[in-house]
């Protein structure tokens, strides 16, 4: 880890249009590979029925909650659908040489794209 970069995955790990769940420390998230290429990390858990996220969905760039079918954006976690009305934190990530990393200090509502 170097300042505040944490590798979490490769990107080979999530497919397009997929996500996985992540530990760092105690915090959860999600890592998600849009339609487009971006890789991005979100917090795990919906903000509306704090269902797991990981158990979800992803179309193009947008997650879909497996519990009342609320939507965020992956990219800068804005509620995109009802019942979901608060948006997800977003932790700024890179990709360096194949590995997925966060920054787990303050937020960013840019994923980066695959290099």
């Amino acid at each position: 880890m170097s300042d505040g970069w944490v590798t979490v995955c490769k990107t080979g790990d999530v497919g397009r249009e997929d996500l996985i769940q992540v530990e760092v420390g105690d915090t959860t998230l999600i890592v998600v590979h849009t339609k487009d290429g971006r890789m991005c990390a979100l917090a795990s858990e919906c903000t509306h029925g704090r269902a797991n996220l990981a158990d979800g969905f992803v179309h193009g760039s947008t997650i879909e909650c497996p519990k009342h079918n609320g939507r965020f954006d992956a990219i800068t976690g804005a509620p995109r659908a009802t019942p979901a009305r608060i948006a997800l934190e977003v932790f700024e990530t890179q990709v360096m040489g194949g590995d997925v990393q966060v920054r787990l200090q303050g937020q960013s509502s840019h994923g980066r794209r695959e290099a």
